[in-house]
């Protein structure tokens, strides 16, 4: 979910478009177009021995090169517990790693601000990076930042928007990328594509310059995915966008969107009261409007259905067991994980689906243990970090972060 809209990277287009929304009530008119493709996991193939690009079939091969095109996204350090608003200061130390937290459709960094500042306070040899992805927060609303995200917003657009930004820190090689990235629902699917792109364009130039990987993000060592249940998203979501969307702008109180939301609409009242906390003044102070870009989410939400969710965690596993070096995979086989944490409360998680999470485990499984590690709470609804905070922190430092 989540949204409004950049007309154009042209300063002149966007001021013509708060003037329009300022001089009288309109509406998102975002249309519902949901095209619901069916992928079955895919294997993955072997590279030819001089191969320079990494290929699987029925999916973009990444070029190797020595930066990544993607956009620049806003991003908010979280160390000791505490925000950091010196960024400059918090990039440059070196005696912390990096988790990179990735929010959830119509939201932000902000939203998972307090499991950063837990899991930062409890461990701190642990610093938090938590972004704003496109289209969404403070990379929306940044005109300077929203011209770099420029379409297609697909899946891969999004993950190299990540890969760009560490780049952009420095946060690249093998003593400063992040070591663990955290994404919860639509930031879920995002942290195991960051993780598949990450790798394949890591293989991909050590096999085209020998081995030198100081100039992007090296794979992460722990890839967290926080309930994202993969296929096309559930109907709620685009009940949820298709609400937002309809309502005039711009919007008189967080009361008054509260009220359309509940009572016009039929949204969930927590969800109607989680989304005015994605309002922002207007331009011309008469009223407010999203922080969000609703054109962008739709994009976004298209790409669920299209997204090789479960072939995905296949090729991950099957890369980390490839003898293309042993010596520098090592490390990986041993420590290279992704864990899927399920809300035992979402009904989207169907006996079929996690059966065919466990014959992948199965299959990948090394002399130590499955690189796919699942762990259910319970007593937590989609909104994991919400509901069971404290057990999802006992979870994630029981699988490790670093």
């Amino acid at each position: 979910w989540r949204s409004p809209t950049r007309q154009t990277s042209s300063d002149k287009m966007q001021a013509l478009g708060r003037q329009l929304v300022c001089s009288s009530n309109s509406r998102a008119g975002v249309s519902i177009i949901h095209k619901v493709t069916k992928q079955s996991s895919q294997k993955i193939q072997h590279h030819q021995q001089n191969s320079r690009v990494f290929s699987f079939p029925h999916r973009r091969a990444f070029s190797s090169t020595s930066s990544v095109s993607g956009g620049l996204l806003h991003h908010e350090w979280v160390i000791g517990g505490n925000v950091i608003n010196d960024t400059n200061s918090a990039n440059s130390r070196d005696d912390t790693n990096t988790v990179v937290f990735l929010h959830g459709l119509l939201g932000s960094g902000k939203n998972l601000r307090t499991l950063s500042k837990k899991i930062t306070e409890r461990n701190p040899n642990l610093s938090a990076l938590l972004l704003d992805l496109r289209g969404h927060g403070s990379t929306s609303t940044n005109a300077s930042l929203s011209s770099t995200t420029e379409p297609p917003h697909t899946f891969e657009s999004c993950a190299n928007d990540i890969i760009n930004t560490l780049q952009n820190l420095n946060l690249v090689g093998s003593e400063r990328s992040p070591v663990a990235v955290v994404g919860h629902s639509f930031g879920g699917r995002l942290a195991l594509q960051y993780a598949h792109q990450t790798i394949i364009h890591n293989q991909n130039r050590l096999s085209s310059d020998g081995g030198t990987l100081q100039q992007i993000p090296h794979p992460p060592l722990h890839t967290w995915i926080l309930d994202s249940v993969p296929g096309q998203a559930h109907a709620s979501v685009h009940d949820v966008i298709q609400a937002v969307s309809s309502v005039d702008l711009p919007i008189p109180s967080k009361k008054h969107l509260q009220t359309v939301l509940t009572k016009e609409k039929g949204i969930d009242p927590m969800i109607a009261a989680w989304m005015t906390t994605n309002l922002r003044k207007s331009s011309c102070n008469k009223g407010f409007t999203y922080t969000f870009d609703l054109d962008v989410a739709m994009s976004v939400l298209n790409e669920f259905g299209k997204q090789d969710f479960l072939g995905m965690i296949r090729d991950v596993g099957k890369i980390h067991h490839l003898d293309y070096d042993k010596e520098s995979m090592e490390k990986e086989k041993k420590n290279g994980r992704i864990n899927l944490v399920m809300a035992g409360k979402n009904p989207s998680w169907t006996e079929d689906l996690k059966k065919e999470l466990e014959l992948i485990q199965s299959d990948l499984v090394s002399k130590e243990e499955s690189f796919l590690q699942m762990y259910k709470l319970p007593e937590a609804g989609h909104w994991v970090h919400v509901d069971d905070l404290e057990g999802l922190i006992q979870v994630i430092e029981k699988g490790g972060l670093h």
